[in-house]
């Protein structure tokens, strides 16, 4: 459970106000690859998002690594359900529990902090550091 907890700890950091993005937000760092991040359902406890990089060179893009992650507010505890860490490549499993659930957790844990010790962090009107960014279709790789 630790891992969870660290995990929602550090989500916070980068999204503090993850109760006010509507649906999308950006975050920019010079020189570094794009970080999105969309609302894909909110409840009263939980929130499920989409956070993923777009790499490319304007012309192929590439959304990776992506992760599907569950924030279960009450519990204060952060949970990636899908990771996919290059261009066809899914991790995910049937079930939700084993090496699989450990591994999408604990690359979560290290994404998580790359992106804060980078800078990256969103704010709760979809900016980051006063720069508005769309968030492009995500067609994801390996889905």
């Amino acid at each position: 459970m630790q891992l969870y907890e660290a995990n929602f700890s550090r989500l916070m950091h980068l999204a503090p106000d993850l109760g006010r993005i509507a649906q999308t937000a950006c975050a920019r760092v010079s020189g570094l690859p794009d970080l999105h991040l969309q609302v894909l359902e909110r409840f009263a406890y939980t929130t499920t998002l989409l956070l993923t990089h777009e790499l490319g060179d304007g012309q192929q893009r590439l959304l990776v690594p992506n992760s599907t992650i569950r924030v279960y507010h009450d519990a204060r505890m952060a949970e990636a359900f899908v990771c996919a860490l290059d261009e066809g490549s899914l991790r995910s499993g049937p079930l939700r529990s084993g090496p699989n659930r450990w591994e999408r957790n604990r690359f979560l844990e290290h994404w998580l902090s790359y992106c804060l010790q980078r800078g990256y962090r969103f704010c709760g009107d979809g900016r980051s550091g006063g720069l508005q960014g769309p968030l492009p279709d995500l067609v994801l790789s390996g889905q």
